[in-house]
């Protein structure tokens, strides 16, 4: 079963990607916290996190993106950034296509949201036997 990190600093948020991911079938992480979403994520390697970029400080959810994305460790868990910062997405547009992060800009249609998740386990670096 696929597990699916959702950082967000929104409880209801939080319940409600909870209840969808789970009625795919998928197992939901829920880390509201995002001072300590990096640890939970290299600890606990998501096949996919869905991470908010405005957490309890305006860049914490960058500072978690980049952490993730340059820490060989992590580096290989797909990313959707699920957020409504338009502007601040335009404005790093080439680092997150450099780095294969994907976007779903809020709000959004939960079909849109289960095909981000799909591509992005279809895209997952399978680990080396």
């Amino acid at each position: 079963m696929a597990r699916i990190a959702v950082v967000n600093d929104d409880t209801a948020f939080l319940t409600l990607m909870g209840q969808l991911i789970e009625d795919e079938g998928w197992e939901a992480l829920s880390l509201r916290e995002g001072s300590s979403a990096y640890e939970h994520v290299k600890r606990e390697h998501p096949d996919v996190m869905i991470l908010d970029l405005r957490l309890e400080q305006p860049d914490e959810g960058w500072k978690i993106l980049e952490l993730v994305k340059l820490d060989p460790e992590t580096q290989d868990i797909p990313i959707i950034v699920c957020s409504a910062a338009v502007d601040d997405l335009r404005l790093r547009e080439q680092w997150l296509s450099d780095h294969g992060v994907a976007t779903l800009l809020k709000p959004f249609d939960i079909d849109d949201l289960y095909t981000a998740i799909r591509l992005a386990l279809s895209r997952r670096r399978q680990p080396a036997i």
